[in-house]
């Protein structure tokens, strides 16, 4: 809903206000021209539509000043001349367009929608930049090759292409991006174009695992488990084992 504020009408009558009770009125007022109605006779009820819960008080304040009760609630008197103006309003713009319409009985205003259905059945279709499509083919090898740069001069090559260079390109594309599955180790498309890289030989590099780095948690379970599958009561007890089959300990036993 639109309807007009005048900031100095309400500044003038209105600058006695505290901050809250300033901000419940603007509230009020927002809610009876959304509804076109006036607030309910509840206090509490009006609390909770407004979001000021713990304000009642206030609020209260404010409807003893502003507004005035009636049947129907808690009405005020410029937001009902308001209403009343936009209703007047709108109901003579509709009488107008019925009028309108009324003089054409042989074309309802169906011809507006059936104009622009036509238009849009006409249309061709468009990519996001609004630039018919002319060669699928790129737009399939662009999204495949999966390192998008010099996407204009990728065009222009693409377009020199021969078709046969083309499904030549399709027959090894798969397995030389599979070849290179971290982009930034992959050609530059623009680069792999020109130097007619679908001639060239592909080659996996072997995919190198990343060793595990265990917590000290977890090398300290590692520990436990060791020396209880091999039969000792205690940790001490493994460590002195270990020690007797160290090199350093057996050669002091053999002087």
């Amino acid at each position: 809903h639109y309807y007009q504020f005048n900031i100095g009408d309400y500044t003038s009558h209105t600058s006695h206000l505290d901050p809250l009770e300033d901000i419940a009125y603007r509230r009020m007022l927002d809610w009876v021209y959304l509804h076109e109605s006036p607030l309910p006779l509840s206090v509490k009820q009006i609390s909770k539509y407004i979001r000021m819960r713990d304000e009642c008080e206030r609020i209260a304040d404010v409807l003893n000043e502003f507004f005035h009760e009636t049947e129907y609630g808690y009405a005020q008197k410029k937001a009902e001349q308001e209403i009343a103006k936009f209703k007047d309003k709108s109901k003579k713009a509709r009488k107008a367009v019925e009028a309108r319409w009324a003089k054409k009985p042989n074309k309802p205003h169906t011809d507006v929608l059936q104009t622009k259905y036509e238009r849009n059945t006409n249309h061709k279709p468009l990519t996001k930049n609004h630039k018919p499509i002319k060669d699928s083919r790129f737009a399939e090898f662009w999204n495949a090759y999966g390192k998008k740069t010099d996407a204009k001069k990728c065009k222009l090559k693409w377009n020199r292409l021969k078709e046969s260079e083309k499904d030549k390109i399709f027959s090894v594309l798969t397995s030389y991006v599979n070849s290179t599955p971290e982009r930034q180790f992959r050609k530059n498309p623009l680069t792999w174009l020109n130097g007619e890289g679908w001639n060239d030989e592909i080659e996996f590099k072997p995919h190198i695992v990343s060793p595990i780095i265990k917590t000290d948690k977890q090398q300290e379970a590692e520990r436990v488990q060791e020396w209880k599958e091999k039969g000792f009561k205690n940790e001490g007890e493994y460590n002195k084992y270990l020690f007797k089959q160290s090199p350093a300990y057996q050669h002091e036993r053999s002087k």
